[in-house]
């Protein structure tokens, strides 16, 4: 069995009407393999890193490691196992999850490369008509190599409206390929204006402008909302770490200062502070900090998605970045405070 037909048998698995709009997004994504295919390749990768997440667990008790406060020596081989079993399925999902987010940019990516040049498009097919063209040879012309993605839809749709469909059918091809909602409006207009046979070329440079103007106030929006992302990544990145690594040196200095003292000497020093029991480690502290580092850096990159581009996935991009940021700076300012307290 060739190795595509595994992928393709694969990828069958997945119901019809969810291959149906994979394949929907792979084509808006400007790819053109086979949806089965495509998902039995991508599920055998998710697979290989489930396993790499498999053998963690069993490698941390092999060695008889400690990942913050787990102590992966103590634990029954059947729990394990079954964490063993539970890493595997994280793993996988995480792959899935990272190939699903790929296509999502590459779709985004494309929709705003084409929505750029959209403008200087449509004024060069309103050059064409009024220079005595016909639609379809204004359309067809019109196709330049600065359209960038948009070039190769116009010339398949050129191909396509000269051999067995019609100019209208061929535009609406180029929609089907490009999550637009801009160009679908567009083309919309522009199919209505051929079958009508109005005034196309004053249309086509009306439409141009309100483009042109909306791409403005867009980025007049993406702009005043950067204060806020910037906001958030220092409070990210800066802030909340520095604020948890103190906590941790607190804690740190507190249960060093309460173990010098005895109950009786607590309270022959009128020292009510010291005389309560602390129930928490720094160990459990900074295991709780990661869990809030990671946790924050997640909910704060989707904010980020919804106030810059209104998308809540267009901000999962920055959680890497946030997420082993954060951390990495916790560590250096724990290491900064614990050399600032070390004389307390």
């Amino acid at each position: 069995m060739k190795l595509g037909s595994f992928y393709r048998r694969i990828g069958e698995f997945l119901p019809l009407k969810q291959r149906n709009v994979l394949q929907d997004k792979i084509n808006k994504a400007g790819g053109s393999e086979d949806a089965s295919r495509w998902l039995g390749k991508r599920v055998i990768y998710s697979v290989i890193v489930g396993i790499l997440f498999f053998i963690l667990p069993f490698a941390f008790y092999l060695f008889d490691l400690k990942l913050s406060i787990i102590d992966f020596g103590a634990f029954s081989p059947a729990l394990v196992g079954v964490l063993c079993i539970w890493f595997f399925f994280i793993g996988t999902a995480i792959g899935l999850t990272a190939f699903y987010l790929i296509i999502y940019y590459a779709i985004v990516s494309r929709a705003e490369q084409v929505e750029h040049v959209l403008p200087e498009f449509l004024l060069m097919i309103a050059a064409n008509l009024r220079a005595g063209m016909t639609p379809f040879n204004a359309f067809r012309r019109s196709a330049t190599s600065e359209l960038g993605p948009l070039e190769k839809e116009i010339q398949i749709a050129a191909v396509k409206a000269g051999s067995s469909q019609s100019l209208a059918e061929a535009l609406n091809s180029i929609s089907d390929r490009i999550d637009s909602d801009i160009l679908e409006r567009t083309i919309a207009l522009f199919e209505k204006s051929v079958r009508s046979g109005g005034q196309l070329a004053e249309l086509l440079t009306a439409i141009s402008e309100e483009v042109r103007r909306n791409q403005e106030l867009k980025a007049d929006l993406i702009t005043s909302t950067r204060s806020y992302t910037i906001f958030l990544f220092f409070i990210i990145l800066i802030v909340s770490p520095c604020l948890l690594a103190v906590s941790a040196q607190f804690l740190n200095i507190y249960s060093g200062i309460k173990g010098q003292f005895s109950g009786e000497a607590i309270q022959g020093y009128s020292l009510p502070f010291f005389s309560g029991k602390v129930t928490i480690n720094s160990d459990y502290a900074i295991f709780i900090t990661y869990l809030t580092l990671v946790g924050t850096a997640f909910f704060a990159s989707v904010l980020m998605g919804v106030i810059s581009r209104g998308k809540i996935l267009y901000g999962i991009k920055y959680f890497p970045l946030l997420a082993i940021g954060s951390i990495i700076v916790f560590q250096v300012a724990t290491s900064v405070t614990s050399g600032i307290f070390m004389n307390f």
